[in-house]
């Protein structure tokens, strides 16, 4: 997935409930998250949804930023 890409799905699941209840009712499994992110628009890969899924419960926006590469502590891209 582009950084663009992940980037939307991670605000699209921190700012709408209905969309993160759907992928957290999947539990830990990466493939089925992979196949709804697909019908929802995104195209997330098995690694991401991995990285997702392992730690649905208790994502904050710090968990969210590191599966998308994001900031690396020193205002920097980390990926």
């Amino acid at each position: 997935m582009s950084r663009f890409q992940t980037e939307r799905f991670i605000k699209d699941f921190q700012n709408r409930p209905e969309l993160s209840e759907e992928f957290t009712s999947l539990g830990d499994n990466p493939e089925a998250w992979v196949k709804l992110a697909s019908t929802r628009g995104y195209e997330l890969t098995l690694e991401q949804a991995s990285s997702l899924c392992s730690s649905y419960t208790e994502l904050s926006d710090d968990d969210l930023e590191d599966v998308a590469g994001g900031w690396d502590g020193n205002g920097g891209g980390g990926g």
